[in-house]
């Protein structure tokens, strides 16, 4: 932002109280004017830019009732895996089923705000596992972990709905991993690595897939970055360890070495596309980079072991901390040319 555009963004403002502060005006005025120190500190403080005390006392209320519920759930799961003998069994079952229907009218009587609601459906959605754990510790069904994680994931379907809570939906995303993963190796018996590898890299693909589709490549909220590195970690984590399994194993699966292949790199050059060029997330940037070098390690341990043998490992050291250091300056590169656009794009 230059002083033509500010005149022409502030040529209508009668009154110099309705001029809004911001971070780019300021910096405007201290670089063309006597602005001290003080005096800019002084604007930045008028301009709320820095958090106001009432914003902190809403931040620390937001963040101990998390970790109060997370402390208060934590404490009903570990009080009924001690499965205490004294307390009868439809006394156990009523407590869960008590502190759900409590909950729920609770929250429909009370009205709380929003994000105490979310909470509270959070709660909600916990305790129907509970409670299937519970029925399942006194009845000895004799079902496996399998039926257990799908009827969790199915009961708690509406609440996650509902809820439209992203931290919810993350645990409705791992107990969709954990239903299908335990249904391949309980039900169908599979045992491979890169089967249930390429299978977990699938679904959280479609996952994110969804969820930049439903922040639309926001991710200036802390939450909504957060989530997209923990998901992308978790597909980049299977297919690299899929493509490393099928590197070493030489019983592998022609027809299932294409699809794990053509998946990865449909991954790496999809992600490198919209994470570089669109998106410009660091931290994916980063996993994709980190991806890539164990790959090519991989492959060249596989190809030259015989040929080199034990020196091959002293050349791989020497590369890797050549391509270690490279990729470090280009990431940081990248990072600070990202930095100054988003600038620059604030100032317009």
């Amino acid at each position: 932002m230059d002083l033509e555009t500010v005149d022409d963004h502030f040529h209508t403002i009668e009154n110099v109280d309705d001029i809004p502060l911001n971070r780019p005006v300021l910096h405007l005025l201290a670089k063309n004017s006597k602005l001290n120190a003080t005096e800019l500190q002084v604007g930045y403080q008028n301009s709320s830019l820095y958090p106001s005390p009432k914003e902190w006392l809403s931040i620390a209320y937001r963040f101990f009732l998390s970790a109060g519920l997370l402390l208060f759930l934590s404490g009903i799961i570990f009080f009924f895996a001690y499965n205490w003998g004294s307390l009868h069994k439809f006394a156990k079952l009523g407590l869960v089923q008590v502190g759900m229907l409590g909950l729920a009218i609770a929250l429909l009587v009370f009205k709380p705000s929003e994000f105490v609601l979310k909470l509270g459906l959070t709660a909600i959605s916990v305790l129907v596992g509970i409670a299937f754990a519970v029925f399942g510790q006194i009845y000895q069904t004799g079902a496996d972990a399998y039926d257990f994680f799908l009827g969790w994931t199915l009961f708690v379907s509406a609440w996650v709905a509902i809820a439209s809570f992203p931290f919810l939906w993350f645990f409705y995303l791992l107990l969709i991993n954990l239903t299908i993963v335990l249904y391949l190796t309980q039900v169908q018996m599979y045992d491979d690595g890169d089967v249930l590898g390429l299978v977990v890299a699938f679904l959280n693909a479609i996952a994110l897939s969804i969820w930049e589709y439903a922040i639309k490549g926001n991710r200036s909220n802390w939450v909504h970055g957060l989530l997209t590195k923990i998901i992308g970690a978790v597909i980049l984590y299977a297919l690299t360890i899929v493509m490393v399994w099928i590197i070493f194993d030489d019983r592998r699966s022609m027809g299932l070495s294409f699809v794990s292949v053509l998946f990865y790199f449909g991954v790496i050059i999809g992600g490198s596309w919209y994470y570089i060029k669109k998106g410009k997330e660091i931290g994916f940037t980063a996993m994709i980079a980190i991806s890539i070098l164990v790959v090519g390690n991989a492959w060249v341990i596989y190809l030259f072991d015989n040929i080199f043998e034990e020196g091959l490992f002293l050349l791989l050291s020497i590369g890797n901390i050549g391509l270690t250091m490279f990729l470090v300056k280009k990431l940081v590169q990248l990072n600070k040319q990202w930095n100054l656009e988003t600038k620059e794009n604030r100032r317009v």
